[in-house]
């Protein structure tokens, strides 16, 4: 599954639609976010793509889109602003993957 399907199946109803925290194989958790009110791109609400996504406060310091983040020495409690969505994944990937969906691509 592509995490942009994962993220437009799994977002919430109404207004900023929130998507669930994601978490992979290994334990690694991360919040990605996609809506107007977020860091993304574009910056709707129901888009079926986005290019640049907001993510935030992981379980573990990032190793593919560090330099995207707000507080550099606080890796795991900050948020990481348009960051290129297949970052995300290989991200994700890199931790086994999105727990019951399998690999991301």
């Amino acid at each position: 599954m592509k995490l942009i399907d994962y993220l437009i199946k799994n977002k919430s109803d109404g207004r900023y639609p929130m998507i669930a925290r994601i978490k992979c194989t290994d334990g690694f958790n991360l919040s990605v976010q996609c809506n107007s009110a977020n860091y993304c791109s574009p910056r709707e609400d129901h888009s079926n793509y986005y290019s640049l996504v907001e993510v935030g406060f992981p379980s573990d310091s990032p190793t593919k889109f560090l330099n995207y983040a707000e507080d550099q020495e606080n890796p795991t409690g900050t948020v990481y602003g348009y960051v290129p969505i297949e970052l995300v994944a290989d991200e994700i990937n890199s931790h086994g993957g999105i727990v019951d969906v399998g690999l991301v691509e």
